[in-house]
């Protein structure tokens, strides 16, 4: 995965699979690539449109050269919508977007992102794949349904919410700053609903591009939101330029991981995906430094508070303890491989790592029922290196594990239990 921000990717992944139920994701018109144009084609397919019917009130060769350059979006996308008037420039975009669709023509992207089973994906876009991918599953509100959703994910139901509207509900639809300004920022409880997402979610932006007017109206609004604060969410993007990035970071407090583009399908962003759900973690290298030496930062990267333990009792042992923050199997599995995605670096004779996972628990005078809550998982060294620098998937790692529990048979007498504990991943 050509990656080139890959300490930012690591922090990500590491992030999420310690607590995957925290994250929300954000889609832009990438992500509906190429079943529906990227905001490029969109604006030029429509000034052309303008400029055959002679009613564009602009000089068309301008505009072209704008959008060419990748700029001046908003305001283009105004002066067509003034141009075709209210309800022809809606007609226009119901011809683009309003159309029948099957599960076999969702992108790539859109079916990875929903095999995470995230709890909340928010978009910009119009169009309903992401309804079709989730095969509804998902209970979908737009922006006049912002109480409707909120309540929806306090009761715990999967959600999709579409900030900038669905094609079907025209006066929901979200397409110059106008709009945003009227549907979107001046309503109260659209901003009540974005204020408690950013108050319990990390958000992850996906398929947006830094020239996309969207993302700069949708990130200065969150900021409003948050009392003009950094907002510390994540953006995945294909940009080359540094300083572009170190621009949108420094003011909007993201996150920004850059990579770079194979081709127009952008598949990098699948592989991203499945990096986050431990398939195919970022290749790299081994890094310097013994693995004692560098997993302390790693553990406190993945326990949030540093709620771990770290100890080398014999030549060839490591062992690591963590107090679980998991509710379900699926997220206990996401943790253990959080935890040894930080073995990145050999560490001598040290061959075997035992990781002992805690559960969250009130204090437990029963030391039998204190055991029975510890989970043991088991691997060589070198396998976990393997995985943690991208050689092999999480589904291939996960067969070299070993899981125990603790049979306590009095003082000093304690043994290892083996137990099952199968792949939960999705192919």
């Amino acid at each position: 995965m050509p990656i080139i921000d890959e300490a930012k990717l690591q922090k990500l992944i590491s992030e999420y699979s310690a607590a995957p139920e925290r994250f929300a994701f954000f889609t832009g018109a990438g992500m509906s690539v190429p079943v529906f144009p990227p905001w490029s084609k969109l604006l030029r397919d429509m000034v052309e449109n303008c400029h055959a019917q002679g009613i564009l009130r602009a000089d068309r060769d301008e505009l072209l050269g704008y959008i060419d350059s990748g700029s001046y979006f908003l305001e283009i996308a105004r002066t067509c919508a003034e141009s075709f008037g209210p309800t022809q420039y809606r007609g226009v975009l119901e011809d683009v977007f309003q159309v029948d669709l099957d599960s076999a023509v969702v992108p790539e992207a859109y079916l990875k992102l929903f095999e995470l089973n995230p709890g909340l994906v928010l978009t910009t876009n119009y169009d309903r794949l992401p309804e079709v991918a989730t095969g509804g599953q998902y209970n979908t509100f737009t922006n006049r349904q912002a109480s409707e959703a909120l309540r929806a994910i306090e009761k715990g139901r999967r959600v999709i919410f579409k900030l900038h509207g669905d094609i079907g509900d025209s006066k929901t639809i979200v397409f110059t700053a106008a709009d945003y300004q009227q549907i979107v920022h001046n309503n109260t409880t659209v901003s009540n609903f974005i204020r408690s997402i950013l108050s319990t979610r990390t958000i992850v932006f996906l398929g947006f591009s830094l020239a996309d007017p969207h993302i700069n109206l949708v990130l200065d609004n969150l900021m409003a939101i948050n009392d003009g604060l950094p907002i510390n969410h994540f953006a995945v993007v294909a940009e080359q330029s540094a300083f572009k990035v170190e621009s949108i970071e420094k003011r909007y407090g993201l996150t920004v991981i850059r990579y770079q583009a194979s081709d127009n399908s952008h598949p990098e962003v699948p592989e991203l995906l499945d990096a986050l759900r431990g398939e195919t973690p970022a290749e790299g290298r081994e890094e310097e430094g013994t693995l004692t030496d560098r997993l302390p930062l790693h553990l406190e990267q993945v326990t949030g508070h540093q709620e771990y333990m770290l100890n080398t009792p014999s030549e060839d042992h490591i062992h690591i303890s963590i107090v679980s923050r998991a509710q379900t199997e699926s997220e206990i599995q996401k943790e253990i491989l959080a935890v040894l995605r930080g073995a990145r670096s050999p560490d001598g004779q040290r061959s075997v790592i035992t990781l002992f996972i805690h559960a969250r628990t009130p204090p437990m005078p029963d030391f039998m029922a204190f055991y029975q809550s510890m989970l043991i998982v088991r691997v060589e060294t070198e396998a976990a290196i393997e995985y943690a620098v991208g050689r092999v998937s999480g589904r291939k790692f996960w067969q070299k594990l070993r899981f125990y529990t603790l049979q306590y048979a009095g003082l000093g007498h304690e043994s290892y239990v083996p137990v099952g504990f199968p792949y939960i991943g999705v192919d």
